[in-house]
């Protein structure tokens, strides 16, 4: 499709229209890296930040309860052992809504076979107090014993536990840092993005609006100097249009004009000369008679 053949409403229409669409692209292009950069920084507060919280929290009420069984093993008073007794089952209760808490937040393999694995750490760690908080009521007799299944037998699963809950940790930590990483990469990606679009869209801005103003510049000037040339009795320059726009239009228009008015000055030219040689010829003939009337 050749431009010069559109009528300036097209041109005007399709150059505007270009400039809409890049404007348009740059802004879908902004917007979709924005939200690539949010998604990487809500993944970090929504899910990597809040695990590792939870995670953390969670931890504490491990250690508090394992802190609780021992204090009831060396504790000596009923009422003592009684108490840590409520303390145990207010801290397991505890654990059971961090848990709970923790659970939506484990959105990757390794977090929930983690989960998992600590569950059956945590079963096991509880079986084994459950069965020592009986012995560790006989007082000293039974101390020895309770101490030993406390030190060496439920901390087993216990540690692990703790392991597997630090393993979500850990994993999170991870995981925001690389969420962060992503972020930047993502943000740096954006600005030489937005700013290519924004230089295209200058760049397509400027060679529509040139190729415009000659379109429909070039056309105009020449033919404004072709009438000014005309006005002034030159009747010698020729109009060469190229298109088929409004411009082009007016040139042929002009051309056309000229032509014609080259081929009425012809003929009033020859009408003229005809004239010029038909009153000498009269002329001549009144000096013939004027001589022959003399004589």
């Amino acid at each position: 499709m050749n431009f010069s053949n559109l009528k300036i409403s097209a041109k005007l229409a399709l150059s505007f229209g270009m400039v809409v669409v890049l404007t348009v692209a740059l802004g879908f292009t902004a917007l979709y890296q924005i939200s690539n950069v949010a998604a990487q920084t809500e993944n970090i507060a929504t899910n990597n930040l809040p695990s590792v919280e939870n995670s953390a929290s969670l931890r504490a009420t491990l250690n508090a309860l394992r802190r609780f069984e021992a204090r009831h093993i060396l504790a000596s008073e009923e009422k003592d052992k009684v108490e840590q007794e409520a303390q145990i089952t207010a801290a397991r209760k505890t654990l059971a809504e961090q848990e709970a808490q923790l659970l939506p937040l484990l959105t990757s393999d390794t977090e929930k076979a983690a989960f998992a694995n600590y569950k059956t750490n945590r079963d096991a760690w509880f079986a084994i107090a459950d069965k020592n908080l009986p012995v560790s009521r006989q007082g000293a007799a039974g101390m020895a014993e309770a101490a030993n299944t406390y030190s060496n037998v439920a901390a087993v699963p216990f540690m692990t536990a703790l392991k597997d809950i630090q393993g979500i940790v850990e994993y999170n930590v991870i995981e925001g840092g690389k969420s962060w990483v992503e972020a930047q990469a993502i943000r740096d990606r954006a600005r030489w993005v937005v700013t290519a679009a924004v230089a295209l869209s200058v760049l397509a801005s400027v060679v529509l609006a040139i190729a415009i103003s000659r379109a429909i510049a070039g056309p105009i000037g020449q033919a404004v100097a072709a009438a000014g040339s005309i006005a002034a009795g030159d009747m010698s320059v020729e109009l060469r249009a190229q298109g088929s726009d409004e411009p082009s239009q007016l040139l042929r228009s002009l051309e056309a004009m000229r032509t014609s008015l080259v081929q009425v000055v012809s003929n009033v030219r020859q009408g003229s000369q005809s004239v010029a040689n038909a009153s000498a010829e009269i002329a001549q003939g009144n000096n013939d008679l004027s001589t022959r009337t003399e004589s």
